[in-house]
Protein backbone atom coordinates (compact mmCIF):
# COMPACT_ATOMS: atom_id res chain seq x y z
CA UNK A 1 0.00 0.00 0.00
CA UNK A 2 2.86 2.22 0.55
CA UNK A 3 4.63 1.68 -2.23
CA UNK A 4 1.14 2.09 -4.52
CA UNK A 5 0.63 5.62 -2.40
CA UNK A 6 4.38 6.39 -3.13
CA UNK A 7 3.84 5.70 -6.83
CA UNK A 8 0.63 7.66 -6.86
CA UNK A 9 2.40 10.79 -5.29
CA UNK A 10 5.44 10.28 -7.90
CA UNK A 11 3.10 10.29 -11.04
CA UNK A 12 1.10 13.49 -9.64
CA UNK A 13 4.26 15.41 -9.09
CA UNK A 14 5.72 14.59 -12.55
CA UNK A 15 2.39 15.35 -13.76
CA UNK A 16 2.05 18.66 -11.85
CA UNK A 17 5.68 19.68 -12.60
CA UNK A 18 4.97 18.79 -16.32
CA UNK A 19 1.79 21.28 -16.37
CA UNK A 20 4.23 24.14 -14.52
CA UNK A 21 6.65 23.73 -17.45
CA UNK A 22 3.79 23.56 -20.01
CA UNK A 23 2.87 26.84 -18.38
CA UNK A 24 5.74 28.55 -17.54
CA UNK A 25 6.90 28.14 -21.29
CA UNK A 26 3.68 29.18 -22.82
CA UNK A 27 3.43 32.54 -20.60
CA UNK A 28 7.29 32.77 -21.90
CA UNK A 29 6.16 32.32 -25.31
CA UNK A 30 3.49 34.91 -25.48
CA UNK A 31 5.90 37.21 -23.89
CA UNK A 32 3.70 37.21 -20.77
CA UNK A 33 7.23 37.98 -18.70
CA UNK A 34 5.37 39.24 -15.14
CA UNK A 35 2.73 36.60 -15.55
CA UNK A 36 5.79 34.11 -15.62
CA UNK A 37 7.88 35.60 -12.74
CA UNK A 38 4.92 35.23 -10.75
CA UNK A 39 4.55 31.96 -11.36
CA UNK A 40 8.00 30.96 -11.28
CA UNK A 41 8.44 32.47 -7.99
CA UNK A 42 5.72 30.84 -6.82
CA UNK A 43 6.74 27.71 -7.60
CA UNK A 44 9.84 27.29 -6.67
CA UNK A 45 9.55 29.82 -3.90
CA UNK A 46 13.40 30.11 -2.06
CA UNK A 47 15.04 27.45 -4.09
CA UNK A 48 18.38 27.79 -5.23
CA UNK A 49 18.56 28.41 -8.84
CA UNK A 50 21.23 25.73 -9.25
CA UNK A 51 18.55 22.96 -8.55
CA UNK A 52 16.08 24.08 -11.18
CA UNK A 53 16.19 23.62 -14.52
CA UNK A 54 18.45 26.12 -16.78
CA UNK A 55 16.22 26.61 -19.30
CA UNK A 56 13.68 27.84 -16.63
CA UNK A 57 15.58 29.98 -14.78
CA UNK A 58 16.88 31.25 -17.92
CA UNK A 59 14.34 32.24 -18.99
CA UNK A 60 12.88 33.37 -15.61
CA UNK A 61 16.20 36.01 -15.44
CA UNK A 62 14.76 37.15 -18.66
CA UNK A 63 11.26 37.98 -17.92
CA UNK A 64 12.49 39.92 -15.19
CA UNK A 65 14.34 41.92 -17.09
CA UNK A 66 12.02 42.51 -19.79
CA UNK A 67 9.06 42.67 -17.28
CA UNK A 68 7.61 45.55 -16.02
CA UNK A 69 7.40 44.99 -12.35
CA UNK A 70 8.84 48.83 -11.88
CA UNK A 71 5.77 50.02 -13.43
CA UNK A 72 3.25 52.21 -11.54
CA UNK A 73 0.98 50.35 -12.38
CA UNK A 74 -1.28 49.25 -9.49
CA UNK A 75 -2.31 45.65 -10.96
CA UNK A 76 1.13 44.38 -10.69
CA UNK A 77 3.09 42.99 -8.21
CA UNK A 78 6.15 45.61 -7.23
CA UNK A 79 9.47 45.08 -6.95
CA UNK A 80 13.07 46.33 -7.84
CA UNK A 81 15.04 44.39 -9.32
CA UNK A 82 18.19 45.75 -7.45
CA UNK A 83 17.12 43.74 -4.57
CA UNK A 84 17.94 40.19 -6.27
CA UNK A 85 20.26 41.93 -8.62
CA UNK A 86 23.15 40.32 -6.84
CA UNK A 87 21.92 37.04 -6.89
CA UNK A 88 21.21 36.75 -10.44
CA UNK A 89 24.41 38.23 -11.50
CA UNK A 90 26.32 35.47 -9.48
CA UNK A 91 24.07 32.61 -10.82
CA UNK A 92 24.95 34.25 -14.68
CA UNK A 93 28.68 34.49 -14.38
CA UNK A 94 29.00 30.97 -12.27
CA UNK A 95 26.17 28.79 -14.74
CA UNK A 96 28.21 26.94 -17.13
CA UNK A 97 25.02 25.44 -19.23
CA UNK A 98 23.98 25.58 -22.56
CA UNK A 99 21.77 29.07 -21.28
CA UNK A 100 25.33 31.23 -20.10
CA UNK A 101 25.88 33.12 -23.44
CA UNK A 102 22.40 34.01 -23.56
CA UNK A 103 22.16 35.36 -20.27
CA UNK A 104 24.90 37.10 -20.69
CA UNK A 105 23.91 39.06 -23.57
CA UNK A 106 20.56 39.40 -22.14
CA UNK A 107 21.94 40.77 -18.65
CA UNK A 108 24.78 42.77 -20.48
CA UNK A 109 22.30 44.53 -23.03
CA UNK A 110 19.77 45.27 -20.68
CA UNK A 111 22.83 46.87 -18.08
CA UNK A 112 23.81 49.10 -21.08
CA UNK A 113 20.30 50.26 -22.12
CA UNK A 114 20.43 51.85 -18.26
CA UNK A 115 23.27 53.14 -19.02
CA UNK A 116 25.54 51.38 -16.83
CA UNK A 117 28.71 51.20 -18.92
CA UNK A 118 30.86 48.95 -16.84
CA UNK A 119 28.50 46.00 -16.05
CA UNK A 120 27.00 45.98 -19.61
CA UNK A 121 31.06 45.20 -20.56
CA UNK A 122 31.49 42.80 -17.54
CA UNK A 123 28.84 41.04 -18.65
CA UNK A 124 28.97 41.51 -22.59
CA UNK A 125 32.86 41.15 -22.64
CA UNK A 126 33.21 37.22 -21.69
CA UNK A 127 30.49 36.09 -24.23
CA UNK A 128 32.74 33.37 -26.52
CA UNK A 129 30.95 34.37 -29.79
CA UNK A 130 30.59 37.91 -30.23
CA UNK A 131 28.06 38.92 -33.12
CA UNK A 132 28.09 42.49 -34.40
CA UNK A 133 25.63 43.99 -32.16
CA UNK A 134 27.89 42.46 -28.76
CA UNK A 135 30.72 44.23 -31.05
CA UNK A 136 29.33 47.24 -31.24
CA UNK A 137 27.35 47.60 -27.56
CA UNK A 138 30.83 47.17 -26.50
CA UNK A 139 32.15 49.78 -28.43
CA UNK A 140 29.54 51.96 -27.23
CA UNK A 141 30.37 51.06 -23.55
CA UNK A 142 33.62 51.85 -23.83
CA UNK A 143 33.38 54.79 -25.39
CA UNK A 144 31.09 56.04 -22.40
CA UNK A 145 33.95 54.49 -20.34
CA UNK A 146 36.10 56.95 -21.70
CA UNK A 147 38.45 53.58 -22.83
CA UNK A 148 38.74 55.10 -26.34
CA UNK A 149 41.19 52.59 -27.56
CA UNK A 150 38.94 49.36 -26.39
CA UNK A 151 36.27 50.96 -28.11
CA UNK A 152 37.47 51.19 -31.50
CA UNK A 153 38.86 47.87 -31.22
CA UNK A 154 35.15 46.86 -30.84
CA UNK A 155 33.68 48.88 -33.53
CA UNK A 156 36.34 48.00 -36.06
CA UNK A 157 34.77 44.79 -35.78
CA UNK A 158 31.19 45.63 -36.68
CA UNK A 159 30.17 45.23 -40.13
CA UNK A 160 26.55 45.10 -40.25
CA UNK A 161 25.04 48.02 -42.35
CA UNK A 162 22.20 48.95 -39.69
CA UNK A 163 25.47 49.64 -37.53
CA UNK A 164 27.05 52.23 -40.14
CA UNK A 165 26.04 55.76 -39.63
CA UNK A 166 26.15 55.14 -35.50
CA UNK A 167 29.58 53.03 -35.93
CA UNK A 168 31.32 56.17 -37.70
CA UNK A 169 30.23 58.69 -35.41
CA UNK A 170 31.74 57.44 -32.70
CA UNK A 171 34.80 56.43 -34.11
CA UNK A 172 34.69 59.80 -35.87
CA UNK A 173 34.91 61.33 -32.38
CA UNK A 174 37.91 58.87 -31.11
CA UNK A 175 39.92 60.41 -33.91
CA UNK A 176 39.20 63.68 -33.50
CA UNK A 177 40.05 63.28 -29.50
CA UNK A 178 43.30 61.11 -30.32
CA UNK A 179 43.67 64.96 -33.04
CA UNK A 180 43.54 62.85 -36.09
CA UNK A 181 41.72 65.11 -37.80
CA UNK A 182 41.37 63.88 -41.42
CA UNK A 183 40.61 60.41 -40.17
CA UNK A 184 37.98 62.31 -38.29
CA UNK A 185 36.47 63.79 -41.12
CA UNK A 186 36.49 61.20 -43.40
CA UNK A 187 34.20 59.29 -40.63
CA UNK A 188 31.97 61.56 -40.64
CA UNK A 189 31.25 62.31 -44.23
CA UNK A 190 30.62 58.26 -44.05
CA UNK A 191 27.39 59.04 -41.96
CA UNK A 192 24.30 60.07 -43.42
CA UNK A 193 22.00 60.30 -40.19
CA UNK A 194 20.03 63.97 -39.99
CA UNK A 195 19.93 63.23 -35.74
CA UNK A 196 23.99 62.36 -35.55
CA UNK A 197 24.72 65.66 -37.65
CA UNK A 198 22.94 67.14 -34.91
CA UNK A 199 25.28 65.42 -33.01
CA UNK A 200 29.19 65.70 -34.92
CA UNK A 201 28.85 69.49 -37.18
CA UNK A 202 30.47 70.61 -33.58
CA UNK A 203 33.40 68.31 -34.48
CA UNK A 204 33.48 69.17 -38.45
CA UNK A 205 33.13 73.27 -37.10
CA UNK A 206 36.16 72.64 -34.60
CA UNK A 207 38.56 70.22 -36.39
CA UNK A 208 37.74 72.77 -39.69
CA UNK A 209 38.82 75.40 -37.38
CA UNK A 210 41.63 74.24 -36.16
CA UNK A 211 43.04 73.50 -39.89
CA UNK A 212 42.52 76.93 -40.59
CA UNK A 213 39.29 76.25 -43.03
CA UNK A 214 37.69 78.95 -41.89
CA UNK A 215 35.98 79.26 -45.25
CA UNK A 216 34.83 75.94 -44.56
CA UNK A 217 33.78 76.63 -41.06
CA UNK A 218 31.39 79.31 -41.73
CA UNK A 219 29.57 77.20 -44.57
CA UNK A 220 28.03 74.71 -41.81
CA UNK A 221 25.99 77.71 -40.48
CA UNK A 222 23.04 77.44 -42.66
CA UNK A 223 23.19 73.72 -41.30
CA UNK A 224 22.81 75.03 -37.56
CA UNK A 225 19.66 74.16 -36.04
CA UNK A 226 18.23 74.18 -32.34
CA UNK A 227 18.51 70.55 -31.99
CA UNK A 228 22.32 70.63 -32.80
CA UNK A 229 24.41 69.66 -29.45
CA UNK A 230 26.77 72.58 -28.42
CA UNK A 231 25.49 74.77 -30.56
CA UNK A 232 26.95 78.18 -28.94
CA UNK A 233 30.55 76.92 -29.68
CA UNK A 234 28.90 76.27 -32.85
CA UNK A 235 28.36 79.72 -33.58
CA UNK A 236 31.49 81.00 -31.51
CA UNK A 237 33.61 79.40 -33.41
CA UNK A 238 31.66 80.60 -37.42
CA UNK A 239 31.84 83.85 -35.50
CA UNK A 240 35.19 83.91 -34.71
CA UNK A 241 36.56 82.34 -38.89
CA UNK A 242 33.85 85.40 -39.82
CA UNK A 243 36.34 87.91 -37.47
CA UNK A 244 39.22 86.58 -39.13
CA UNK A 245 37.99 86.90 -42.10
CA UNK A 246 37.32 90.34 -41.75
CA UNK A 247 33.43 89.66 -42.27
CA UNK A 248 32.77 92.10 -38.66
CA UNK A 249 28.98 92.82 -39.96
CA UNK A 250 28.44 88.91 -39.87
CA UNK A 251 30.37 88.51 -36.91
CA UNK A 252 27.58 90.92 -34.52
CA UNK A 253 25.20 88.92 -36.36
CA UNK A 254 26.27 85.17 -35.36
CA UNK A 255 27.36 86.38 -31.45
CA UNK A 256 23.89 87.89 -30.80
CA UNK A 257 22.56 84.62 -31.01
CA UNK A 258 24.29 82.90 -27.94
CA UNK A 259 22.45 82.04 -24.88
CA UNK A 260 25.81 81.66 -22.90
CA UNK A 261 29.55 82.95 -23.22
CA UNK A 262 30.89 79.32 -23.85
CA UNK A 263 33.98 80.32 -21.32
CA UNK A 264 35.42 82.93 -23.55
CA UNK A 265 33.17 86.38 -22.32
CA UNK A 266 36.02 88.62 -22.40
CA UNK A 267 36.87 87.06 -25.93
CA UNK A 268 33.41 87.31 -27.16
CA UNK A 269 32.85 90.68 -25.86
CA UNK A 270 36.19 91.96 -27.76
CA UNK A 271 35.29 91.09 -31.09
CA UNK A 272 32.12 92.39 -30.72
CA UNK A 273 33.44 95.88 -29.40
CA UNK A 274 36.10 95.60 -32.30
CA UNK A 275 33.26 94.39 -35.11
CA UNK A 276 31.60 97.39 -33.96
CA UNK A 277 34.46 99.92 -34.02
CA UNK A 278 35.87 98.76 -37.63
CA UNK A 279 32.25 99.18 -38.90
CA UNK A 280 32.86 102.84 -37.56
CA UNK A 281 30.24 102.32 -34.44
CA UNK A 282 32.50 104.01 -32.06
CA UNK A 283 29.70 104.62 -29.55
CA UNK A 284 28.77 101.30 -29.00
CA UNK A 285 31.90 99.75 -28.98
CA UNK A 286 33.05 102.57 -26.63
CA UNK A 287 31.38 100.73 -23.49
CA UNK A 288 32.76 97.06 -23.93
CA UNK A 289 36.02 98.66 -24.42
CA UNK A 290 36.20 100.26 -21.33
CA UNK A 291 34.87 96.94 -19.86
CA UNK A 292 37.74 95.12 -20.97
CA UNK A 293 40.49 97.55 -20.17
CA UNK A 294 39.88 97.07 -16.53
CA UNK A 295 39.54 93.42 -16.66
CA UNK A 296 43.03 90.74 -16.26
CA UNK A 297 42.80 89.45 -19.39
CA UNK A 298 45.12 89.71 -22.61
CA UNK A 299 42.00 92.02 -24.09
CA UNK A 300 42.88 94.54 -21.40
CA UNK A 301 45.79 96.28 -23.74
CA UNK A 302 43.75 96.12 -26.97
CA UNK A 303 41.02 97.59 -25.64
CA UNK A 304 42.84 100.38 -23.95
CA UNK A 305 44.78 100.70 -27.27
CA UNK A 306 41.54 101.22 -29.49
CA UNK A 307 39.94 103.42 -26.83
CA UNK A 308 42.78 105.82 -27.47
CA UNK A 309 42.37 105.66 -31.17
CA UNK A 310 38.52 106.19 -30.64
CA UNK A 311 39.24 109.34 -28.26
CA UNK A 312 42.20 110.41 -30.70
CA UNK A 313 39.57 110.71 -33.38
CA UNK A 314 37.38 112.89 -31.45
CA UNK A 315 40.48 114.86 -30.37
CA UNK A 316 39.79 114.93 -26.89
CA UNK A 317 43.76 114.28 -26.55
CA UNK A 318 43.70 113.86 -22.90
CA UNK A 319 41.55 110.65 -22.84
CA UNK A 320 43.64 109.37 -25.87
CA UNK A 321 46.74 110.00 -24.03
CA UNK A 322 45.80 108.02 -20.96
CA UNK A 323 44.65 104.84 -22.89
CA UNK A 324 47.69 104.77 -24.53
CA UNK A 325 49.97 105.06 -21.94
CA UNK A 326 47.90 101.76 -20.01
CA UNK A 327 47.92 100.15 -23.02
CA UNK A 328 51.88 100.74 -23.32
CA UNK A 329 52.07 99.90 -19.69
CA UNK A 330 50.36 96.51 -19.88
CA UNK A 331 53.52 94.95 -22.39
CA UNK A 332 51.35 91.84 -22.90
CA UNK A 333 51.83 92.20 -26.63
CA UNK A 334 54.76 93.94 -28.27
CA UNK A 335 53.30 95.22 -31.22
CA UNK A 336 50.38 96.82 -29.37
CA UNK A 337 52.92 97.64 -26.91
CA UNK A 338 55.25 99.69 -29.62
CA UNK A 339 51.87 101.36 -31.38
CA UNK A 340 50.23 102.68 -28.10
CA UNK A 341 53.73 104.21 -27.30
CA UNK A 342 54.21 106.07 -30.64
CA UNK A 343 50.83 107.35 -30.57
CA UNK A 344 51.20 108.67 -26.71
Amino acid sequence: MRLFLLFILIVFCNKSLAQDDKKLNQYFSNQNYSLYVSYFENIFKSKDYDNIDSDLVANYIVSLLKSNFNSSDAMLPSRKLKIISDNIEGYIISNNSNTREKLLYEYGKSEFYKDRFKAAVKFLGIINKKSDEINFLLGVSEFNNKNFEQSRKYLDLVNDEIYFDRKNFYLGVISYLNDEFDQSLEFFKKSNDADLENKYLQYLISINFLLKNYEEVISFENRLNLEVENIDYCFFFIAKSYFILEKYDKVIDILSKLESKVDREDEISFMIAYSQYMNGDYESSKSLFKELSYSSSKYSQFSSFYLGMIFLNEKNFNLAKNYFYASYKKEDNFEYTKKSLINY
